[in-house]
């Protein structure tokens, strides 16, 4: 079994069963769970509980979630030029 590592501002990656990519990081002082939108960009859905967060799947690879993350940076990258 992985080892529960402490939620940062980066935070962890994965999918639903219906395919929808969540996000779940700290934002400010708080847990919060983030819906990649269809033009890439992270919209807040809801603030977490410590218990919402052990309830979340780890379901993607690190390199998974990494490509996530590139693709949700340039999109927010070109969104503020």
């Amino acid at each position: 079994m992985e080892a529960i590592q402490e939620l940062n501002e980066k935070g962890f990656i994965f999918k639903d069963a219906n395919d929808k990519i969540y996000r779940c990081c700290l934002w400010g002082d708080s847990a919060w769970l983030f819906l990649l939108m269809p033009d890439h960009l992270w919209v807040s859905v809801k603030r977490l509980s410590q218990m919402d967060i052990w309830m979340l799947p780890h379901n993607l690879s690190d390199e998974e979630q990494q490509w996530y993350y590139d693709m949700a940076d340039q999109a927010q990258a070109n969104f503020l030029k």
